[in-house]
């Protein structure tokens, strides 16, 4: 019984996946490269900030 819960989401997970494939495809590399960015400068400036005070 406990499996039944499981086994939906990643079905849904799959059927939603399959769905966005081709679009999320072309954006991935693109996001991807966009929330490094963003986790390296929010890094910094909360190193930054330590440092300072």
């Amino acid at each position: 019984m406990h499996y039944s819960l499981l086994d939906t989401t990643n079905c849904r997970a799959h059927r939603i996946e399959h769905y966005l494939g081709s679009k999320v495809a072309g954006h991935a590399c693109f996001l991807e490269t966009i929330v490094v960015f963003l986790l390296i400068a929010v890094t910094h400036s909360f190193q930054f900030s330590i440092v300072s005070s």
